[in-house]
């Protein structure tokens, strides 16, 4: 994960991932595939801040999706 930007963290059954966490760590913006994923705590948490995702029908375009972030926002 180190020197990455964004760090791939796969969704599984459970609302607590620890990729999630690995990739805050690591200074990595975690980042799912996924349509309808429920986020932890979101009453208190901005997750846009810090976290991305990808729809799945936008999956062939990640390259595209990623790179029209702008730096001060990563």
């Amino acid at each position: 994960m180190g020197g990455n930007k964004f760090c791939l963290c796969s969704i599984g059954y459970e609302v607590a991932n620890p990729r999630i966490v690995e990739a805050i760590v690591f200074s990595c913006v975690p980042m799912i595939i996924g349509d309808h994923y429920s986020l932890p705590f979101s009453n208190v948490l901005d997750w846009r801040k810090f976290w991305l995702i990808i729809t799945s029908n936008k999956i062939l375009e990640i390259k595209k999706v990623l790179k029209a972030i702008p730096e001060r926002r990563i």
